[in-house]
């Protein structure tokens, strides 16, 4: 561990409470009584994966972490250093942590009971006599690509379920849903590119649902692996959503099964993020509603032209 937690690594293995301060995209400290994990030499905390804390540290890990009472009452120094979300290779020493009897587990037992979703962290300290860097503007760097993977997906989302509702409207809603669903594709390339440039500069950190990082999930070929399989579906949906296409049994069952998937994906996604903010439903009803709307208004029309046709 670093020199700067010796004052920490002095009282033994245990548990303990600390006041963490966190901070804010414009730099504004957020300070939390928590508790504090002591295990051989290593500092950790725990908190809900959706907490404020977790959010400030996803885009600022800088921190400052001072010994204090369950009521926040400094009783020690303040070290400086920067939080680090346990990664897979690490599970081994965060499940020792939560376990029954280790340092963090009676903070992991009530936060699970109240439902959340834990992320262990792992604070390593500056060195005596550092503190964070007054200068802000990587982190709000780092927020801004945030919002835009947060605003590029919703956008995506919304085009799509748009291309759909458009076309549940009827032959003419059809012809002018291809725009909407054009948009939709570049709307999401413009997402995949923004998610790329965020592990960049995040680090790989809660990049996946589930607050998983990039290392958690098999690294950047994982991640091309999903860039490549979504395109392949929207391609798969815009050419089975052709006219010509459109009447050719095996291509709207390929087409059905493309559309399928990629509303899966994104309400799935959604409604993961439900314990967040309970306005994820919207995008994720949105979706759902668009394309069931859609396929109930293909097959309404389908029937009307047999039945014409005899």
């Amino acid at each position: 561990m670093r020199t700067g937690s010796l004052e920490w690594n002095q009282l033994g293995d245990g548990a303990r409470v600390g006041l963490l301060t966190t901070f804010r995209r414009n730099g504004e400290p957020v300070a939390t009584p928590v508790s504090v994990g002591v295990r051989k030499g290593g500092v950790y905390f725990v908190t809900s994966a959706t907490s404020g804390k977790a959010r400030r540290l996803a885009v600022r890990p800088d921190l400052t972490l001072s010994p204090s009472t369950v009521r926040g009452t400094v009783t020690g120094p303040a070290i400086h250093g920067q939080a680090h979300l346990l990664s897979h290779n690490r599970r081994r020493t965060a499940r020792r942590l939560v376990q029954p009897g280790g340092a963090l587990f009676w903070s992991y037992l009530l936060y699970r009971i109240r439902g959340h979703r834990m992320q262990v962290y792992e604070v390593r300290f500056a060195p005596r006599g550092q503190s964070p860097a007054p200068d802000t503007s990587p982190s709000v760097s780092t927020g801004r690509v945030h919002r835009a993977v947060h605003l590029t997906a919703r956008a995506s989302a919304l085009l799509f379920a748009a291309a759909h509702a458009t076309s549940a409207l009827g032959p003419r809603g059809a012809a002018a849903a291809r725009p909407l669903y054009l948009a939709f594709m570049a709307a999401h390339a413009v997402h995949f590119t923004v998610v790329a440039r965020y592990a960049v500069v995040n680090g790989g950190r809660d990049l996946f649902p589930g607050g998983r990082s990039l290392d958690a999930v098999g690294g950047w070929p994982t991640v091309a692996g999903i860039y490549a399989l979504f395109a392949g579906l929207a391609i798969t949906g815009w050419v089975s959503g052709a006219p010509r296409a459109n009447g050719e049994p095996a291509t709207r069952i390929i087409g059905h099964a493309a559309t399928g998937l990629i509303t899966t994906m994104f309400v799935g996604v959604y409604l993961g993020q439900l314990q967040g903010s309970r306005w994820y439903a919207v995008p994720a009803t949105a979706v759902a509603g668009a394309v069931t709307a859609n396929v109930v208004a293909q097959r309404v029309r389908r029937k009307r032209q047999l039945g014409g046709v005899e």
